[in-house]
This record gives C-alpha cells, structure tokens and sequence, in this order.
C-alpha cells in the first residue's frame, strides 16, 4: 500500500523548486528525479519500519542516508549551493511531513 500520491511527490518538487528559486529543464529533471527517490525511499523506510525489520532509530538513518545523497546531486548543479540544498530537501519533507509521521508512528520528519 502506497503512502505517498503522486500529488505528494509534485507537493515535494514544488516545495524544492520554491526554495532553489530556479527554472530551467535541468533543474526541473534534478528535483523531480530526487522528489521521486525520496518517495521510494519513505515508502521503503515505512514498511520497513512497520514490519519490525528496522528500529526507529535505523529509520532515521536511513532517512539521513537519503536526504544527504539528494543533497550531494542537487548541489552538483551549477549555482546550488550545499546550504540551498537542504534547505530545498527541508521544504520538500516538510511538505509531506504530516502524512509520513502518521504512517510510520512517530516524528521521523519535523513539523512546521
């Protein structure tokens, strides 16, 4: 069972694009591509979670793991920088927040 629409993963990409205030055909194909792996990392992360094969703590990790791999791409583009970056990969999850931290039972992301 799927947690996260379509319509998330969009709400991820836009809450990024806001923050990076940049346009352009590369950027757009960067953030939807690290929109669409942060879904599928949650997904994974979630049932993962729920089935007891990770701990809360190990989920968080793993969390960590990606949002720091989506970092290192998305400050390879040309004018992005790493601060710009998280605080990009933030508003994204923040964005979903609410949804993720119902589905897996505790806060793995912050609120607003």
């Amino acid at each position: 069972m799927s947690i996260l629409s379509s319509d998330n993963v969009l709400a991820v990409a836009n809450a990024m694009l806001g923050v990076l205030g940049k346009s352009g055909a590369d950027i757009l194909a960067y953030v939807n591509s690290e929109s669409a792996k942060f879904a599928q990392s949650i997904e994974t992360i979630v049932s993962l979670t729920k089935s007891g094969s990770i701990s809360a703590d190990e989920a968080k990790l793993q969390l960590d793991l990606q949002r720091n791999a989506s970092q290192t791409v998305l400050t390879s583009v040309e004018g992005i920088t790493a601060i710009m970056a998280a605080r990009a990969i933030n508003a994204g999850l923040s964005a979903i927040a609410g949804i993720v931290n119902t589905a897996i039972g505790f806060n793995i992301l912050p609120t607003a």
